[in-house]
């Protein structure tokens, strides 16, 4: 069986500060904001993380899980893409939260989870305003 991947964190580039501004900017969206990170190909952490004070719903290996399937199901998104147009975003509604994933480009994934009393639709517009100022 092949071995997982584990998350790690990439070191400073000028793509990570980018990406560093982006979860920022995303947390100062909305309070109920949990978490905002940008990950790639690799499963590395490239910027953002837990929003400070709060404590996740998952363990670090449950996070590598979803990670892993996201990028899985953008793979499935891209093949469709020819049919029904380029994917916007992917969000999944839970009792205690919302997950949000976002392709940034070739390589990279932004996810997003919200509390589930934030406002979806205005959330998302303000999070894609400042994933197309990137």
């Amino acid at each position: 069986m092949p071995r997982k991947k584990k998350l790690t964190f990439v070191t400073d580039t000028k793509d990570n500060r980018k990406y560093e501004k982006l979860c920022e900017n995303i947390f100062g969206v909305d309070p109920n904001v949990r978490f905002a990170a940008v990950y790639d190909k690799e499963y590395s952490k490239l910027a953002g993380g837990m929003r400070k004070g709060l404590v996740s719903y998952f363990t670090d290996e449950q996070r590598e899980e979803a990670i892993t399937h996201q990028f899985n199901s953008w793979k499935i998104f891209h093949i469709l893409q020819k049919h029904v147009g380029e994917p916007q975003y992917s969000a999944v509604r839970f009792d205690r939260a919302i997950l949000l994933s976002f392709f940034l480009d070739v390589s990279k994934l932004l996810f997003v989870s919200l509390e589930p009393i934030a406002q979806f639709d205005t959330n998302l517009k303000k999070i894609q305003g400042h994933i197309m100022r990137l």
